[in-house]
């Protein structure tokens, strides 16, 4: 599985501008280095560093990997419309996961056509 992209708003630490995070351009190797400026310029805990791979497990999985309820991952101030989209290549195949959270929601499409399953 080759992760391409990744869209994501209203998630944990992430707000209503949300985050989009174009994995193909950005080579083999990658390192997130947080910064939080609530606390200082040189403060990295509490920057968002591991929200990125929660975004990735919630939107493959739903579920969160701390293990914490449905309603924690939305963002505590916008309180809705938590909305996670993931790209990847797979088997030659491109797939995009599009969960949703308040309202929920979630499809999936191989190759530009909706398998999503019902139920």
């Amino acid at each position: 599985m080759i992760f391409k992209w990744l869209k994501a708003k209203n998630f944990l630490s992430i707000g209503e501008e949300g985050i989009h995070i174009q994995f193909d351009k950005l080579g083999n190797i990658v390192l997130v280095k947080g910064q939080n400026l609530d606390v200082n310029d040189q403060a990295s805990n509490g920057a968002g560093k591991s929200t990125l791979i929660e975004c990735l497990v919630y939107g493959l999985f739903g579920k969160l990997i701390k293990g914490l309820p449905h309603k924690e991952a939305i963002n505590k101030k916008t309180k809705k419309n938590l909305e996670i989209e993931i790209c990847f290549e797979l088997d030659g195949h491109e797939y995009i996961v599009h969960r949703c959270r308040k309202p929920d929601k979630l499809t999936l499409s191989k190759d530009g056509e909706d398998i999503t399953l019902g139920g």
